[in-house]
């Protein structure tokens, strides 16, 4: 489930910053796809970080 919300949050942020990205030239699609996969690796860390289950 936190997955699921990890890569929804990612889109979101992706497409909502590639309007404003694509005036800085040939490499948009670059710094989106950079983006996109720094929030998802924050929702990776966190979900490590704060969801472990420890029996």
């Amino acid at each position: 489930m936190a997955g699921v919300a990890g890569l929804m949050s990612a889109t979101f942020v992706g497409l909502n910053l590639r309007a404003h990205i694509m005036s800085a030239g040939e490499r948009w699609f670059l710094i989106v796809a950079a983006i996109f996969l720094l929030q998802l690796a924050l929702a990776v860390v966190l979900k490590m970080y704060l969801f472990t289950v420890s029996v």
